[in-house]
């Protein structure tokens, strides 16, 4: 059982798609936003176009409301696969995790909201989430190494993939500086992939030529998360503005 997983080389994969699934299964619970906005988007749209309040302010607060209410779902998602068994016991590692993992739940979050700017059908607007989810999940340098890569998908698929800095950064907060066990008696048996006696040592056998786990910087990474953010959420403000403009003509005549 998963209450079982040690630091042997055996169990150093369940580690992995544990931080993999992590990521992966709330990640798609960022798809409320898209009928929340849906819901509220004509009432938001008339109370802006009547002047009861500003459309960047809206924007604003929204954006706001939302971040401490994702830290919040952040760290109660954490908490299981995280501390039972624990993937690295160090508080402050733990600290670093919740960060990046909030982060990346609030991008999410505010790419399901601009599609739900862009797309006014929920259907259609949850299969383009989805889907754009779930390439962006596959393709984050993990299952299909950065050099076997098709060209075409590098920077349309991989180099805007949330993913892809979300994974790398949990990897190297959990496993640098851990000792991992079990590599002799690996050695001996050969029945299963040995990683290596500490947990840079794993970082190093999962790496390629394209991607060094041991040379990322979590924090970098954490920053590129929230200019991802910020651009999902100018790009929610501006579409926005635009549907509001688009329908004042239409309210005026009515």
């Amino acid at each position: 059982t998963y209450m079982d997983v040690t630091k042997d080389q055996s169990d150093i994969p369940d580690m992995f798609f544990c931080i993999l699934w992590m990521t992966a299964f709330f990640s798609y619970m960022g798809m409320v936003a898209l009928p929340a906005f849906g819901l509220e988007k004509e009432v938001v749209v008339r109370e802006i176009t009547n002047g009861e309040y500003q459309l960047f302010d809206y924007c604003v607060a929204t954006a706001a409301l939302q971040l401490p209410l994702i830290f919040v779902c952040a760290f109660l998602a954490s908490l299981g696969p995280y501390w039972c068994p624990p993937l690295n016991p160090s508080f402050s590692r733990y600290l670093g995790v919740l960060c990046v993992f909030g982060m990346h739940l609030y991008v999410v979050e505010s790419l399901g909201v601009f599609i739900a700017a862009i797309i006014p059908n929920f259907i259609l607007g949850l299969i383009v989430f989805c889907s754009a989810l779930s390439q962006m999940f596959v393709f984050n340098g993990f299952f299909v190494s950065v050099e076997n890569m098709p060209v075409f998908l590098l920077y349309p698929v991989y180099y805007t993939s949330p993913f892809a800095y979300t994974n790398q950064a949990l990897f190297k907060l959990v496993f640098s500086g851990q000792d991992m066990s079990g590599w002799d008696k690996c050695l001996q048996k050969m029945k299963y992939p040995c990683y290596g006696e500490t947990g840079n040592d794993v970082l190093d056998a999962i790496s390629s030529d394209d991607l060094k786990y041991n040379d990322v910087d979590p924090w970098l990474w954490f920053a590129v998360l929230c200019i991802f953010a910020l651009c999902f959420r100018f790009g929610f403000y501006f579409w926005l503005r635009g549907s509001v403009f688009d329908l004042r003509p239409k309210n005026a005549m009515g």
